[in-house]
């Protein structure tokens, strides 16, 4: 999950291998879970964007093989 505390849109960059629950090695399928969306396949890094002021956003991460 994702809150956006600033007073304007930003773009979301997380690091996969910054969690502790992901493998850094790993590819995982990322879902918007509120938009019931499938984003792609991600390794490195997750890009979410325009996360609107104030804005929640909520992903799953899968992985795949």
């Amino acid at each position: 999950m994702y809150i956006n505390f600033n007073e304007r849109t930003v773009d979301l960059n997380f690091t996969l291998s910054w969690s502790p629950h992901l493998k850094a090695d790993k590819k995982y399928a990322v879902r918007d879970l509120w938009r019931h969306e499938d984003l792609g396949v991600f390794g490195d890094f997750f890009f979410g964007r325009d996360v609107l002021a104030h804005d929640v956003r909520a992903y799953i991460f899968t992985e795949q093989e």
